[in-house]
C-alpha cells in the first residue's frame, strides 16, 4: 500500500518579504511543489506591510490546504555586522513572527517554530542560497536576490529530514 501524501508549507517569515515553499511528502520522498515570495510595498509602514502579508499568507493557505506548516522563529539575537550590532529591526521582525504565527493557528494548521540558527546551523546566507540554487535550478537567484524563497526551501527540507529520518527528494 502506497503512503499517503501530505502537504508542507514553510515560511520565512519578515515585515516587507515573505518567503514560503510547499513540499508534498510521505515518509519516504518529499517533492517541492512551489517557492515563492509575499511582498508588501516597502513604502507602508511596518504594521500595514505586515498585514497585508498576513492576508497573503491566509490566501496561500486557504489555497494549499497544508497539513503542517513550519514557521522560522528568531532566537531574540542580531548578529554584530547585521544593523551595526544595534538590534534595528527585530522588534518590527518579532511582531511579523508572532502575528503570522497567530494567523496561521487560528487557520486551523499545526504549526512548528523553529529557530533559525537551528536549521541554519549557522551557515552563512549566500552560502545557503548557492546550495539551494544548486539544487534546485538558477532561477531561483535571479527571482530570489535576498533568499527568502530559498530559507523557506532549506527550512523546510531540515523539518523534513529532522521528522523523517531517510528522507529523499525527487
Amino acid at each position: 500500500m502506497k503512503a499517503q501524501k501530505k502537504i508542507l508549507v514553510s515560511i520565512d517569515p519578515g515585515s516587507k518579504v515573505c518567503g514560503y515553499a510547499v513540499f508534498k511528502f510521505d515518509h519516504y520522498e518529499a517533492k517541492l511543489i512551489e517557492p515563492g515570495l509575499l511582498k508588501a510595498k516597502a513604502t507602508l509602514n511596518p504594521y500595514q506591510r505586515i498585514e497585508i502579508l498576513l492576508d497573503d499568507i491566509e490566501e496561500l493557505l486557504k489555497t494549499i490546504r497544508a497539513d503542517v506548516v513550519v514557521i522560522e522563529s528568531t532566537t531574540g539575537k542580531v548578529g554584530k555586522k547585521r544593523h551595526k550590532g544595534g538590534g534595528a529591526g527585530l522588534s518590527i521582525y518579532g511582531v511579523a513572527i508572532g502575528a503570522i504565527w497567530r494567523t496561521v493557528l487560528h487557520l486551523g494548521y499545526e504549526v512548528v517554530l523553529i529557530k533559525e540558527n537551528e536549521w541554519t546551523g549557522n551557515i552563512p546566507k549566500d552560502k545557503r542560497i548557492k546550495a539551494i540554487a544548486l539544487i534546485y535550478g538558477g532561477w531561483l537567484l535571479k527571482r530570489d536576490p535576498g533568499g527568502d524563497a530559498a530559507d523557506a526551501i532549506g527550512l523546510g527540507r531540515y523539518y523534513l529530514s529532522e521528522h523523517y529520518k531517510g528522507i529523499t527528494y525527487a
